[in-house]
């Protein structure tokens, strides 16, 4: 009598089925996925702090414009105080100023007297100087500094009595002539003719101005 085969499967030998297969590819896939989300965001946060950084570095750049002008407006400030300071020098009794190679210093002021004939209503007025010659070479005043000299003069308040006195010849310094030569002084005076009423208050030799 013929014997009965026993049917059996045989086992797949991967050891996976269909269901297990598809399994493992789907989470494959979500894992990519995921992967690809992960460096799309990254990337993006390394680019974001770069607009961050131009930003902040414009504050120290504004901040530098405007120290540098506060500066320059500073110095411009402190030449232009210097310069008005160095434009508007004083000088009196006893200042020495220069003019060319001469330097003079106006000692005193007082009265002074005169072999002319003045008028009843004026009297004289002189100007004491030292005259140093800074030169190398003889200095010559052929009218012993009157025709370079003057005296402003004012009546009381009223400035519309103002006015230049000039100098006029006097032997003030021994003669119409004065030479000095390198290195030497001469001391002497100018006289002028000025109103009795009158206050002198400024000597002028040349483009020098003493108050007095």
């Amino acid at each position: 009598m013929a014997k009965k085969l026993k049917a059996y499967s045989i086992p797949n030998q991967s050891g996976f089925n269909t269901l297990e297969l598809s399994i493992v590819i789907v989470v494959i896939l979500i894992l990519g996925f995921s992967g690809w989300f992960v460096y799309k965001h990254v990337e993006h946060t390394k680019s974001s702090p770069s607009l961050s950084t131009k930003t902040v570095t414009k504050v120290p750049a504004t901040k530098a414009v405007t120290s540098a002008s506060n500066a320059t407006s500073s110095s411009s400030s402190t030449n232009s105080t210097k310069q008005q300071t160095k434009s508007s020098p004083s000088y009196y009794v006893g200042n020495t100023q220069t003019d060319g190679s001469i330097s003079i210093t106006l000692d005193d002021t007082g009265t002074g007297t005169t072999m002319e004939q003045i008028p009843s209503d004026e009297t004289i007025f002189s100007v004491d100087i030292t005259v140093v010659n800074n030169g190398t070479t003889i200095f010559d005043s052929n009218d012993a500094f009157v025709g370079l000299s003057s005296v402003y003069t004012q009546v009381g308040t009223d400035t519309s009595t103002g006015k230049y006195n000039p100098a006029y010849s006097t032997p003030c310094f021994g003669g119409g002539d004065v030479s000095i030569s390198p290195g030497q002084s001469v001391k002497g005076c100018v006289q002028f003719m000025v109103p009795n009423n009158a206050s002198v208050d400024t000597y002028f030799y040349d483009n020098l101005k003493w108050y007095l």
